[in-house]
């Protein structure tokens, strides 16, 4: 606090005698000083001041929003060093968003440091509401210093907006020549970029290109980190197309491509039926994506057996197809006509019907046998030559056990040699997808879930 001490001088002053002798003409001069301090009075005209030090949040990315979950951090100094009355506290310090009050939690309100002429407060709260600029608003009177002056009361604008409301979001379609589609993601407000999409100059428009149809939610942020899904499904892109059919004894044929389940029939139903054999076909223009895969079959007839497909008349044997470390390549081996195109057969059909022999002639299946369908696919493996770009994902259902975790890229899907699947589901996706795709299908672990 300033002081003024007014410090009273007297000084005396003695005349000057001058006495002057005739007979000698001798002089004489007395001074006589005295300082007197009369009173100490001090002078106060400056309240009790508050100032803003410092603003965190820990939305470090995008620190001017913030929505319920973010966490604000403050720091305060009160300048004032002759403090009669301080009630300033969490609860006499007012947090608004908006025109409207709210009521945060504090995580915390405390003194880090002070000297004779300041303290200096750090203030954590969240759980912040509604929507609008956030600002912290000190009522006058909080704090009296000995003179009787009071802070005045006091704004303060954290230059931070409070954003509680999801995105908006609509997605269109835009199909190219080259029969690749465009997905464009259109917001409401201002979003966050996102690994290998376009973003738009004003931040409200993500978009990408797409070479097949796909399906899976993508998760979109805006800058307050409030999240909103959006199911990225291009149905026109036909650049590259993968074609897949399955068969069984109960229900026969079942045609699928680009992340369909194939099998829902069975999949659906209460018999026991396996998939015995499987189709593929790869549609595309570039001649640098091709696809190869390998499957292990199990059969009555067991090891080091060979039997003949009812459908093709290709041979196929127990165990992997066409052996563990070779891969029959789609388009390229072992092709059939199915649907007037030429598809790749993996496996064959017969592995349940009565009576069918093997190559030998011998084992045929007893009647009692056939009808358990105990036989059939129980081991898948895809992969392109070519992975840099693309990947291919897989994912096969076994009856009694569900979905089961799905692979990609050479990796094998199996649960036991002796439990075939029942239903399938494969897609070739960019390398950039992959996952977003993976985890999607993941959800389905376990369960007969068909959509």
């Amino acid at each position: 606090m300033r002081q003024k001490i007014i410090i009273l001088f007297f000084t005396i002053l003695s005349l000057m005698f001058i006495i002057s002798f005739n007979s000698n003409n001798s002089y004489s001069k007395y001074v006589i000083e005295n300082l007197f301090t009369v009173a100490k009075i001090k002078f106060d005209d400056i309240p009790p001041k508050f100032e803003l030090l410092n603003i965190h949040n820990t939305n470090t990315s995008y620190e001017k929003y913030a929505n319920s979950s973010h966490i604000i951090t403050i720091q305060l100094k009160l300048t004032e060093s002759n403090i009669k009355i301080n009630n300033f506290s969490q609860n006499t310090l007012k947090i608004k968003v908006g025109n409207n009050y709210i009521s945060p939690a504090f995580k915390y309100f405390k003194l880090i440091s002070e000297n004779s002429d300041e303290k200096i407060y750090e203030i954590s709260f969240t759980n912040l509401s509604g929507n609008g600029s956030l600002s912290i608003y000190i009522p006058d009177g909080v704090v009296e210093d000995s003179c009787d002056l009071k802070n005045s009361d006091m704004l303060f604008d954290l230059n931070i907006q409070v954003d509680n409301i999801s995105p908006t979001l609509t997605l269109q379609e835009n199909l190219q020549e080259d029969l690749t589609s465009i997905i464009t993601i259109n917001s409401s407000e201002c979003i966050r970029p996102l690994n290998n999409w376009i973003i738009s100059n004003d931040n409200t428009n993500l978009s990408k290109t797409f070479y097949n149809c796909i399906s899976y939610p993508l998760t979109i942020n805006d800058y307050a980190q409030n999240a909103s899904k959006i199911l990225v499904s291009p149905s026109q892109a036909n650049n590259i197309s993968l074609l897949y059919t399955t068969y069984d004894s109960y229900s026969g044929f079942s045609n699928s491509s680009n992340g369909e389940v194939c099998g829902k029939t069975t999949i659906l139903s209460d018999n026991t039926n396996k998939t015995e054999s499987l189709f593929v076909r790869l549609e595309t223009s570039s001649a640098n994506l091709k696809l190869q895969g390998r499957i292990f079959l199990y059969t009555h007839w067991g090891e080091n057996s060979t039997a003949i497909c009812n459908y093709s008349e290709y041979s196929f044997v127990y165990g992997y197809n066409p052996s563990s470390t070779s891969w029959y390549t789609v388009n390229s081996d072992k092709l059939l006509y199915h649907t007037k195109k030429l598809f790749t057969q993996f496996g064959g059909i017969g592995l349940n019907f009565p009576n069918k022999n093997d190559t030998s002639g011998k084992n045929p299946i007893p009647s009692e046998i056939a009808n358990q369908n105990l036989y059939g696919i129980s081991s898948i493996s895809f992969k392109l030559t070519d992975s840099s770009i693309f990947s291919i994902v897989y994912q096969t259902y076994i009856k009694n056990q569900g979905w089961q975790k799905v692979c990609s890229d050479g990796e094998e899907s199996i649960l036991n040699f002796n439990k075939p699947i029942s239903g399938i589901r494969m897609n070739i996706v960019p390398k950039t997808d992959k996952q977003y795709l993976i985890d999607f299908w993941n959800e389905d672990i376990g369960t007969s879930n068909i959509d």
